[in-house]
């Protein structure tokens, strides 16, 4: 059976696939036989520690079935890091095909498939491999800001392949095609779940749904969680339309916890400019807190020497300048980059 969670920030959606985690374990489905799988690391790791906490006899090794998707396949396949594509062989690339190649990396601590590079060719490669669509086709859709050479597109593209195979490296996306394969072979050892959960599934790309899918045979009951609404990871290829149309049981969540009313009423304002392609849901926020919201223009005009504050990027690569500027000119903070 298929259950779908819905619900807008601070309605609990992920204490709700948690609950239902102790509801089977209560039941004697053994830990081993469930599966619960995050968009990032860090979030299938907080799950986990909230589960620890509401169980003190388990320990980390008695859930070993919380993580990412990424992260499952890698264990699955038998693969160690070096296997796998890294900034320096995308560099080499460069070098071989006339692309100056400033960075190129995907997300290693989250183990989420985001990739991101400087180069437009090296991004649209993958975000059609993402897609499961061709490179051509990702390249007619016109999402890319500079100008890209169609043929040295291919070469690049060819160039690619022709080193992982060189070199027997595999990236992140061959990870998850890899699983796929490898688990509908006639004497494959299918991984067997009696219960499946997915947090943060607006997230996630198409070719982590075929993954999804592709398991599905394999599992009793599948709950997925996630929020239309939240889902920003489109540059990066999620597929918030398999969401959408996620054929299951609905399990509304609509009180929110943790949004101060101006907040709350900023977001509802943002929604009502998105007129097709979502799923309506109420949503209440008993939160007496008013908050504040202000708009900036530089974080140079913000006063970072007082208090504790929290920077949010697109990502760690986005990141990083900033902290480097403010490095310079606030000497007396503190910095923490988390999870980079």
């Amino acid at each position: 059976m298929n259950y779908k969670v819905i619900g807008p920030p601070g309605t609990g959606k992920t204490q709700t696939l948690l609950n239902k985690v102790g509801e089977y374990k209560e039941a004697g489905t053994p830990l081993d036989r469930i599966g619960y799988f995050a968009f990032t690391r860090k979030a299938a790791y907080e799950a986990r520690d909230r589960l620890l906490e509401t169980y003190l006899f388990l320990e980390k090794k008695d859930v070993k079935h919380f993580r990412t998707l990424h992260s499952f396949a890698f264990r699955y396949l038998g693969l160690q890091e070096e296997n796998v594509m890294q900034e320096e062989h995308y560099k080499v690339i460069g070098e071989e095909c006339g692309l100056r190649i400033k960075y190129a990396t995907y997300e290693k601590n989250e183990f989420n498939g985001i990739f991101t590079s400087n180069s437009e060719y090296l991004s649209l490669i993958n975000l059609a491999s993402v897609r499961n669509i061709s490179i051509l086709d990702q390249l007619d859709r016109n999402e890319h800001l500079g100008k890209i050479e169609r043929d040295k597109l291919q070469v690049v593209a060819k160039h690619i392949e022709d080193y992982k195979n060189t070199y027997q490296l595999i990236d992140y996306n061959d990870m998850l095609n890899r699983f796929i394969d490898q688990i509908q072979l006639p004497d494959a050892k299918v991984p067997q779940f009696d219960v499946i959960f997915i947090d943060e599934a607006q997230d996630l790309s198409l070719l982590q749904w075929k993954m999804i899918k592709a398991l599905q045979p394999h599992t009793k009951d599948i709950y997925i969680a996630g929020d239309d609404d939240q889902a920003i990871f489109g540059w990066a290829g999620a597929d918030v339309d398999s969401f959408i149309k996620f054929d299951a049981i609905e399990i509304p969540l609509k009180q929110s916890r943790q949004l101060p009313k101006i907040v709350h009423q900023r977001a509802l304002l943002r929604l009502d400019n998105i007129k097709l392609g979502r799923l309506e849901k109420p949503w209440n926020t008993p939160t007496p807190e008013e908050g504040t919201l202000k708009i900036f223009f530089s974080i140079d005009s913000i006063n970072l020497s007082k208090g504790d504050w929290y920077i949010l990027a697109r990502t760690n690569d986005l990141l990083k300048p900033i902290f480097q500027d403010l490095r310079k000119r606030v000497f007396t903070l503190k910095l923490k980059m988390d999870e980079v």
